[in-house]
């Protein structure tokens, strides 16, 4: 849920600083998006994604949860894309955040509700997700890994993940030394995937700059029967 922001300084991993900071930028945040290119790369891993998982839910409408929803940009991209009815959950812990990110969908047109919190106040979620947005939101969690186990849990059999996290790269540092954050190689953060309840994990580059040297994209499906020991990701590309 970051962007470039070339204002420098060495910051630590301190979530309840990284919710203020977060509310703070909210105002222009969305603008920041769309200028350095993160909806337009959202849009093309969820192109592939959908393509490449074959997903045609059986009933409508489809609930999506967008983890670490921000001002709603992944949300907006996949509204984009997709011509079904959408339920959005919208869970982020930057209220001012959350806000704009409704106003911005009910302004399409969409139904959503707002889940002010962390991850990781979904352990012990009833309900289940066709669809699962998580948009720079791994590498700023304490344990990636297990945030991506709560994630699988809430993701119903057979539905899908689509996330963008940050890579490794001169560029992702200057980032990381202001928002503190860690990158993740590709066959590091596909294992994390795999290991956490997820199937047929694969990877993208991204075609746009800055998202083509600070992140990749990534999706995978949940097999029905939960947890997954499956080995069978596709071939990573970029």
């Amino acid at each position: 849920m970051h962007f470039v922001r070339f204002k420098f300084f060495f910051t630590k991993r301190d979530p309840d600083n990284l919710t203020s900071r977060y509310d703070r930028a909210a105002a222009s945040w969305h603008s920041s998006l769309q200028a350095n290119h993160y909806i337009s790369a959202y849009q093309q891993v969820i192109d592939e994604a959908l393509s490449c998982s074959q997903f045609s839910p059986a009933q409508a409408p489809l609930s999506v949860l967008d983890a670490g929803a921000g001002t709603g940009g992944f949300s907006l991209a996949l509204s984009y894309r997709l011509n079904n009815e959408l339920n959005f959950d919208l869970l982020d812990p930057s209220a001012a955040m959350l806000n704009i990110a409704q106003q911005q969908l009910r302004y399409q047109g969409y139904s959503c509700s707002l889940i002010h919190a962390p991850i990781d106040a979904l352990q012990n979620a009833c309900k289940r997700y066709d669809l699962i947005l998580c948009g720079h939101v791994i590498e700023h969690c304490a344990d990636g890994h297990a945030a991506l186990q709560t994630l699988s849990r809430v993701l119903s059999d057979n539905g899908i993940i689509i996330l963008a996290v940050s890579r490794p790269h001169w560029c992702s540092r200057l980032i990381q030394m202001i928002w503190g954050h860690q990158a993740y190689e590709k066959a590091t953060f596909i294992e994390m995937l795999r290991s956490s309840g997820f199937s047929r994990a694969s990877a993208t580059r991204f075609k746009k700059a800055p998202p083509k040297f600070t992140s990749y994209g990534y999706f995978a499906r949940k097999s029905a029967g939960g947890n997954s020991t499956s080995r069978n990701s596709k071939t990573i590309k970029g």
